[in-house]
Order: C-alpha cells, then structure tokens, then sequence
C-alpha cells in the first residue's frame, strides 16, 4: 500500500513544544533544520518511517462543522499547495499543539514537522508531510579516548528506534480530509494527539468499515442475540463473528450469515437489524470489503466476555475458540431450585 523506496525529505523543521499547563514554553526555530552528515538524515528517516511500514490504521481529518475549521487540515493544505510555507506552517502546528497541552502528564518534547516528495500510496505518486514529537529520553553512556585513560561519561537523548508521536498526512483525497496515517505509543493521553491536536478519524475505506462491522455485531448481539438466547450465545456469536473475521480477507456479508446462522430465520433478522443500523447510524455497508487487520485487533480488546451471575460467581469465556464455548458450556434451569445454572465441562484443572 505504500512504498518508500523513492521518498525525499524536501524540507525539515525542529521546534520545542512545551506544556501550556506547567508553563513550560515553547521554542520556536526560525530557520529550516539543515542536515550536513547524511548518516545522521538516514537516521532520521528510519526514526520517522519504520513504525509506518506495517499496516496501519487508515484515518482522515474531520470536525463538527466543515473540514475547512480543521487547524491541521489547514496548515497541510497551504504546504501542499506552496512547500516553501513549511516553517510558517510548523509554526502554526506548534502554536496548536502547545494549546492541546492543558494536562500536566502531557510531555513536553521536540516537534519535527517535514515536507515528502515521492511517496507511492496505492500506487500512485505523491507528496506528504510528517509531523513526529519525540517525548522520551534515554540515558547512554559516552566514550573519550585521551593519551592517558578512556573517560566515561553519561548522556541524554532520544533512542532513534522508538518514536513517541507521529503522523504521515498523504496529499490525496483533499476534500475528504486527506489520508492520514497515525502512530501513539504512549497511552496516558490517548485523545491529547489524535482527537485534539489532529482531530481524525477512520477514513471512509475498509478501516472504517471494519470498525463498524464490529460495531453492528456487537449490536445485533446485544439487542437480539442475548434478548432471546441469554449471555453465553452472545459471547458465541460474537467469538464467532470475530473468528470470521479473522480468518477471511474479505467481509461478504451474505456468506458471513451463511457461515454464522443455519436457521433462516436468524438470517432474515440479521440483515434487517443491519438495514435498520444503517439507517439509524447513517451508514452504508458495501455488500464486500477488505478486513483491515490493524482496525479488527483494537475492536477485538473493546469486546467483553465474561458472564457475571447474580450469585456472585463470574464465568470467564475463551473468546479466542468459539468452539470450546458451544462443546463444553451448557445452560439449563434446575426445576427444584428454581434457577438457572451453567454446566461446565473439562477433563482437569490447568494453572
């Protein structure tokens, strides 16, 4: 999908952000940062682009009201339009950036803004820009050899193997908020640079609709599945629907119910729960798309799959092995007490 291979680095520049919280200032640079050792330039691009070569999450820039009030859309634009605006523009995205800042866990750290020539995304040629914040430093030790002795001394600086922040904003699809590319490593201030500073979300392609595929099935299995079979079959449905998933490429969803339900009945009342999905979310499904790998593994966390009982007790599904859930866990109701129970096979206990 994308292909670096004849990328150029057209233009760099270096800010400090700071923390608008602690009062922690920012500093600007007013020259483009200049690159005279080229070990130290394939550093840097290796710094910026390695955490982008796998497959990732495809987002987009949005807001409430047009995608013209978009702060960073904007400032994109202009350097798409005119390069030679890129230290202007990294200004502005500093000035942003620093305002998002109003939590004091949010790190202060060097902001790199840069301008891409040569970038292959789906085939096709273009320009990007990168904006990286780098946040952590690591300790590493110095060596100076004299006549006498070889001095150690310690230092601080940023591992160029771990980039903390970082976006990759592809020069196509403008007026849907361009293609956008996204990397966090820190989770403590999750929506600090991707909803409030970027302002993105799942471009309309199959990362979205992989979301929500998932999104619908968690749906269906809470509004008709566990209404009229109970928690187990919901867990089993979606274990199932994930497994699907997981195990093809491509999402139909004719052959997804097929593989899914073997009463038509059951068939007939998902593909009119997902009709009225869609209209009440004002969304379309293709009848087939793509599975977005990345997307599916992040909605697979956000699913729950235990059972929590009345009684206290609380059953824990393998939600990994639909399989084990229909072979070895059964649910009755015991005339004698009145209440229902779960029957649980196994051959021995494990650690």
């Amino acid at each position: 999908m994308i292909d670096y291979a004849l990328l150029n680095m057209e233009g760099l520049t270096l800010h400090q952000v700071g923390n608008k919280h602690t009062g922690a200032n920012n500093f600007v640079s007013n020259k483009l940062l200049e690159l005279e050792e080229e070990n130290t330039r394939i550093l840097l691009m290796e710094y910026f682009l390695q955490p982008f070569t796998k497959e990732t999450e495809i987002f987009q820039f949005i807001h409430d009201a047009d995608i013209s009030y978009n702060e960073v859309y904007g400032y994109c634009k202009s350097v798409f339009k005119e390069p030679e605006q890129l230290l202007e523009m990294s200004k502005n995205m500093l000035n942003h950036l620093y305002l998002q800042s109003n939590h004091p866990h949010i790190k202060t750290g060097e902001l790199f803004v840069a301008y891409f020539s040569e970038l292959v995304f789906e085939d096709e040629i273009t320009d990007a820009i990168g904006i990286f914040k780098a946040e952590r430093k690591d300790s590493f030790f110095q060596f100076e050899l004299s006549e006498e002795l070889l001095a150690l001394e310690t230092a601080e600086g940023v591992n160029p193997g771990k980039l903390d922040k970082g976006c990759l904003i592809i020069n196509t699809e403008e007026e849907q908020g361009y293609r956008v590319l996204s990397i966090d490593t820190n989770r403590y201030d999750t929506e600090y640079w991707k909803k409030h500073f970027l302002n993105i979300d799942f471009a309309a392609h199959h990362s979205l609709q992989t979301k929500k595929a998932v999104q619908f099935c968690k749906d269906f299995s809470n509004k008709i599945v566990k209404k009229e079979e109970g928690r187990k079959e919901q867990i089993n449905f979606l274990s199932q629907s994930i497994d699907y998933l997981e195990q093809n490429e491509n999402l139909d969803w004719n052959a997804f119910a097929d593989t899914l339900f073997d009463d038509e009945t059951q068939k007939e009342k998902f593909h009119s729960h997902k009709e009225t999905y869609q209209e009440q979310k004002d969304f379309e499904f293709p009848e087939e798309f793509k599975v977005s790998v990345p997307v599916l593994n992040v909605q697979k966390k956000k699913i729950k799959s235990q059972i929590n009982l009345d009684t206290n007790i609380q059953i824990k599904l393998n939600f990994n092995n639909p399989e084990s859930i229909e072979r070895f866990v059964e649910k009755g109701f015991d005339n004698d007490r009145n209440m229902s129970y779960y029957k649980v096979y196994f051959n021995k206990e494990t650690n």
